[in-house]
């Protein structure tokens, strides 16, 4: 639609080549000048900011597979490009946004080491590293470190099967042609 779209589709997927954890210490810089360690922004900023790459590569990559023909259409039947955007792109979009959202949440479920860096205040600590504290130096206590990941696997499931048949179109939009 616009002649530098493919200069910011290449920028925004060498975002995906950089190493996460080589960003660690200038990260804690950078949060330890703005103030921003132990605070609910601290880990919220670097999750968008990691996401952000394999968010718009997937997007990009299922908007790019959309026939130019919908949007046509739905200009000659009268929508302005908002409508179209609103009324036709946004529901074809639904499996490419869940599957998004999927992966994003998963990484940020799971994310250990971020939150071992820029959080301090054992309130603000994430379930990762809570159940890091099962584990000690000398003993573990494998009861209740298998009963913690128990409970912290009941919402990742829910979660998924809440969203699965939009991961399932999603990997499926483009498989049949025709």
């Amino acid at each position: 639609m616009f002649k530098s779209k493919g200069f910011l589709l290449v920028y925004f997927t060498f975002g995906m080549l950089i190493p996460i954890h080589a960003t660690l210490v200038p990260l804690f810089i950078e949060m330890r000048t703005f103030n921003l360690l132990d605070n609910r922004l601290t880990l919220l900023l670097p999750y968008k900011a990691f996401n952000l790459p394999i968010t718009i590569f997937i997007l990009a990559g299922f908007m790019n597979a959309f026939p130019k023909e919908v949007e046509e259409a739905g200009i000659v039947d009268g929508c302005s490009v908002m409508g179209v955007f609103g009324r036709l792109i946004i529901p074809m979009l639904t499996p490419a946004l869940a599957t998004a959202f999927i992966i994003n949440f998963l990484n940020n479920w799971n994310e250990f080491s971020f939150a071992l860096v820029l959080i301090s205040d054992s309130a603000l600590k994430t379930l990762p590293l809570g159940l890091a504290n099962f584990a000690g130096q000398y003993n573990r206590s494998y009861t209740l470190q298998m009963a913690g990941l128990t409970i912290v696997l009941v919402p990742t499931l829910l979660f998924y099967l809440s969203v699965q048949k939009y991961l399932t179109a999603g990997m499926t939009a483009g498989a049949v042609k025709g």
